[in-house]
Order: structure tokens, then sequence, then C-alpha cells
């Protein structure tokens, strides 16, 4: 986040909303606890598709850039809950946030996904 939007990541960083509340979840139910089933089926085809085990970090991310504007504009009491409403809805949803995730990844020192490779 930091790297990409830092306004974003400070504004969560003020508000102690730490990716651990909000990414762990997405994480240990590979985006299936708030998604409907027709959207996860689609996003779990394109993933397998894509065949790349670094993008389900830019998945994430891009969801929240999704939602950004309603992050930022939420006050410190309200980011948390702002975050959480950041998802996977519908099939229109999924194709920004998957568009979002690619530019994401496109924009990201190879570098990075070479360490990141290394952890996941």
């Amino acid at each position: 986040i930091l790297y990409h939007h830092p306004d974003l990541h400070n504004q969560l960083a003020e508000a102690g909303v730490s990716p651990l509340l909000y990414a762990t979840p997405w994480f240990i139910t590979l985006f299936s606890a708030k998604t409907p089933m027709p959207v996860l089926l689609s996003f779990w085809d394109r993933y397998i598709v894509r065949d790349e085990e670094t993008f389900l970090p830019f998945v994430a991310l891009a969801m929240l850039v999704c939602s950004k504007s309603s992050i930022l504009s939420a006050g410190k009491d309200e980011a948390h809950s702002a975050v959480g409403r950041a998802g996977l809805s519908t099939m229109q949803h999924l194709n920004d946030v998957w568009a979002e995730a690619e530019a994401l990844r496109a924009r990201t020192p190879k570098s990075f996904e070479k360490r990141l490779s290394r952890v996941l």
C-alpha cells in the first residue's frame, strides 16, 4: 500500500487499522467470506488461468484501491468499517478490481515480486 498509495496507507496507519485486521480474513478464506458464489467462481477461474501465485496480494490491494475514496472520506473511527466493506460484490466490481490489480502489478518493481514469491 505504501509504495502505490501512500495516502491510503497513512490514513489506515493513523486510524490504527492494521493489514492483519482486514487482509488475514481475505487470505484465510481465499476471498470467499463475503463474496457471492458466482463472483467467487469467476474470480477463481481467472486466478487459476493466470497461474501466478504472487497475484493475490495485488488483488487485495486493488480491493482497497477501488474503495479508496470511501476509506479516505471515513474518519479515523470509521476507517475499519470502510475497509470491511471492500470486497468483490458484483461481476462488474470483480472486473474493476482485477483491472486495478493488473495495473498495480505492472507498476511494481520485479524485485518486489521476486521477494514476494519467496514468502508465498
